[in-house]
């Protein structure tokens, strides 16, 4: 990872049906420093809560409320049905209908088959994170977006994003079929 220093190995209650240990030690090194010493829960999980983007949404407030987490950033997590896993490190909780979302914070990555991170430039556009009731976009840019689940969290699709500077789709093709998505929030 691009993060170095010691390493906090997090408590993650509820635990995670994507990311196990190893997964999460890696994640952990590209987090912001303020947050690598903070235990997470799966707040979202669509094996658990259902397949409907608008859940994420209802999900990620309750928590923040009722129990414990910290109402802001967050680590959206995606599993293809071909088992790669992307997603992304948004600075605030996607919430539909407030137009771009998110900081310079933001970033998004791949965690297999291979390890990447990809953050914002200065240079690069501020598209962080837009969200309706139809779709979740992470990144942005002429050429689409760099992650956008539909709002049934079937099918998911990923571009070259010049907000990330990625070259490519995070996963194999640009259409892709989800098998499961989380959303974990800090405590």
């Amino acid at each position: 990872g691009d993060g170095g220093g010691c390493y906090y190995l997090p408590s993650v209650v509820p635990q995670s049906c994507i990311l196990k240990e190893e997964g999460f030690e890696i994640l952990w090194t590209w987090l912001p420093p303020r947050l690598r010493v903070r235990d997470c829960g799966v707040v979202y999980g669509s094996s658990r809560d259902g397949c409907l983007l608008r859940t994420i949404y209802n999900v990620s407030e309750d928590a923040s409320k009722r129990c414990g987490f910290i109402m802001g950033p967050c680590v959206l997590l995606v599993k293809a049905m071909g088992g790669a896993i992307a997603g992304a490190f948004l600075s605030e909780l996607p919430r539909p209908g407030r137009g771009v979302l998110g900081s310079g914070e933001c970033f998004v990555f791949t965690l297999s088959p291979e390890e990447k991170v990809f953050r914002w430039k200065e240079s690069q556009p501020k598209i962080f994170c837009s969200c309706e009731h139809t779709h979740l976009n992470v990144g942005g840019g002429i050429s689409g977006y760099a992650l956008r689940l539909d709002e049934c969290l079937d099918v998911g699709s990923s571009c070259a994003s010049e907000t990330f500077g990625t070259e490519g789709p995070l996963f194999e093709s640009q259409q892709f079929q989800i098998a499961s998505v989380e959303l974990l929030m800090f405590r």
